[in-house]
């Protein structure tokens, strides 16, 4: 437990996805397959920056990091959060809108989650040898066509 946020870990056949969820809360889930918990990890260093700058710092604006299948990770000037979260494109378009289908860690929770990310990462199967796709897109077009990193499809 972190917090009132649940980690699980979930093997479904020779699939493996990483669960992180409010308990007692609908809607309050996010889920990521190992590329997109891989790629998390790969950019801790980022989001760590991130909180720096726009939540004790105060510098204004927000950071992004699109783990795929429109869920992203966000930290934002004045939202003492970070922030798991599904987006979409409202049907008359326009831009991306973040969905009700989250999880915000609060910062005491995300050192939580810090702290204790290395016995996570060794109780996932394979973890080690797992390329999130978005290394091996060479150029826009490449990462669009994607059905894993792509934004909306």
């Amino acid at each position: 437990m972190i917090g009132d946020k649940k980690l699980s870990i979930i093997e479904q056949g020779s699939e493996v996805f990483i669960e992180l969820e409010v308990e007692d809360a609908v809607h309050k889930c996010v889920s990521m397959d190992r590329g997109k918990w891989k790629y998390f990890c790969d950019h801790l260093e980022k989001i760590k920056l991130a909180v720096k700058n726009y939540l004790i710092r105060a510098r204004e604006g927000t950071y992004a990091l699109h783990l795929g299948k429109n869920l992203f990770v966000t930290v934002t000037h004045g939202v003492p959060c970070i922030d798991f979260r599904k987006w979409y494109l409202p049907k008359d378009g326009g831009f991306l809108k973040p969905s009700l289908n989250g999880v915000a860690l609060k910062l005491d929770e995300f050192e939580a989650l810090m702290e204790t990310l290395i016995d996570i990462n060794d109780d996932i199967p394979y973890l080690d040898s797992v390329i999130p796709c978005q290394y091996s897109h060479q150029n826009e077009l490449n990462c669009q066509h994607c059905t894993q990193s792509a934004p909306m499809n």
